[in-house]
């Protein structure tokens, strides 16, 4: 099938959504080097039945999402770099000093989840949303697709 309307579709919400992805960020005071803002991406694949979108960012986006249970130290050298690019510290004996007392305090009491990418599905409602903004697209490439079926037809037996 034929989905190139339905796909242009897809493209531009998935745009959107990214977008309201980094709005969230934002809203949150949750970007340090703007890093993460910046690793967002989609990708739309059309295959010959199926249309389907993948999201991706930095792998840390899961600990900013669902936060960090106590009794577990963050990697080192990522608390070590959040310091820096916080500019909290520029000294090297300061920044692993901080980056220690704030990975004790992970260890402690965790991470809250921020649920940025939650926050967003549910404050747009995706699934109405999607449906609402991809219906007539839908339509417009099955009535292409049985059009050119039938011309398909008529042209065989003509």
């Amino acid at each position: 099938m034929d989905n190139k309307q339905t796909e242009k579709e897809l493209k531009n919400f998935s745009k959107e959504l990214i977008s309201n992805f980094i709005g969230e960020l934002i809203s949150q005071g949750k970007i340090a080097s703007g890093k993460l803002k910046d690793s967002f991406e989609y990708d739309v694949f059309n295959f010959v039945s199926t249309l389907r979108i993948d999201f991706s960012a930095e792998d840390y986006l899961i600990w900013l999402e669902k936060g960090r249970k106590s009794g577990k130290y963050a990697p080192k050298n990522a608390i070590e770099e959040w310091v820096k690019v916080k500019g909290i510290a520029t000294e090297e004996k300061k920044i692993k000093s901080i980056a220690f007392l704030v990975n004790r305090k992970i260890f402690e009491k965790g991470i809250k989840p921020s649920n940025i990418i939650s926050n967003v599905l549910k404050a747009k409602n995706i699934e109405e949303s999607l449906g609402k903004r991809i219906e007539g697209s839908l339509q417009h490439d099955f009535q292409k697709m049985i059009d050119n079926l039938v011309d398909q037809y008529w042209n065989k037996k003509g």
